[in-house]
């Protein structure tokens, strides 16, 4: 790729930078119109995104191409409303408003004595959503996250997230999943959360075959084995925006893995692993608009 395409890449720092300065920059009234017109731009302009995403799409709302193509922009639209919301937090801490549902599994998630495991999707807005989790329930959290692509975006993420959500939040960067899953299952037993996203594989990663809407799907095995090993509970956690600068926080009722003794560890993997699939498919029916997922699920 010449310096010239790459500068110009969906994944530049180029088009983070300006999406900073855009945040900072443009008047309020200006920001949903800009929204509109760069989401199309980018959702036109990026195939292989669009491509993953509409065909994602495509495994809840089955032979209906044209339609997908047009929720597929719609999820673009969520997306950067999303990213500019986690922005504008971090540059000026620009409150958002957000409500719980599921309320009782929170509040039980606060109490927990020792480490639990969030388990969540590329949707709605991990990176502001474990904010408001430490800030409501007062527990160190661990957000695991692959490192972004291009070197200096990477760069410029992490820079701006220092001092995102202070001494309870810290970001594990997943650059070796096997250094990373001794790192995830020393930081449970010390009594911290770990957030995962669990509604994708990634090559070189562990992974089992589920079923979501009738279709084979590879979600990560890493969660189910480390809440085996660790001997604590899986919560599904999702964090959607449901509005101008709102989101709600929905808590599922925690998946607990059983002990090898309980049955054997490969049908205890198998039945956490069914739950998550259940918890997926019901919250992709009623959120799949949050669901920014580029990349192709379906085996």
């Amino acid at each position: 790729m010449s310096n010239w395409l790459r500068f110009l890449s969906v994944r530049s720092v180029f088009w983070r930078k300006l999406h900073f300065w855009g945040v900072n920059n443009f008047p309020p009234w200006l920001m949903p119109i800009s929204i509109v017109w760069i989401s199309l731009a980018f959702y036109l302009a990026w195939s292989s995104g669009r491509r993953g995403l509409t065909r994602n799409l495509a495994i809840i709302f089955p032979e209906q191409p044209v339609r997908n193509f047009f929720r597929g922009a719609r999820v673009v639209w969520n997306f950067s409303w999303s990213m500019t919301d986690t922005w504008s937090f971090i540059d000026r801490r620009e409150p958002v408003d957000w409500e719980i549902e599921g309320e009782d599994q929170l509040e039980a998630l606060s109490r927990i004595e020792g480490g639990a495991i969030l388990l969540t999707a590329h949707m709605g807005n991990y990176d502001l959503g474990a904010y408001i989790f430490t800030e409501r329930t007062g527990r160190r959290l661990s957000v695991v996250r692959l490192p972004e692509v291009d070197r200096r975006t990477e760069e410029l993420a992490r820079e701006k997230r220092k001092t995102f959500g202070g001494d309870g939040l810290s970001v594990a960067y997943n650059l070796s999943p096997e250094s990373m899953g001794i790192e995830l299952l020393n930081r449970l037993r010390a009594g911290e959360i770990v957030a995962i996203q669990g509604d994708r594989s990634y090559p070189g990663v562990a992974s089992r075959m589920v079923s979501i809407f009738g279709c084979e799907w590879s979600i990560p095995s890493g969660p189910f084995q480390l809440a085996l090993v660790a001997g604590v509970p899986i919560i599904p956690l999702f964090v959607v925006r449901s509005g101008l600068h709102r989101y709600r926080v929905i808590a599922f009722d925690p998946i607990h893995v059983a002990r090898p003794e309980e049955g054997g560890r490969e049908p205890a993997l198998e039945r956490a692993a069914s739950s998550w699939a259940a918890v997926l498919e019901r919250i992709l029916t009623r959120w799949w608009h949050q669901w920014a997922s580029f990349y192709e699920v379906r085996t």
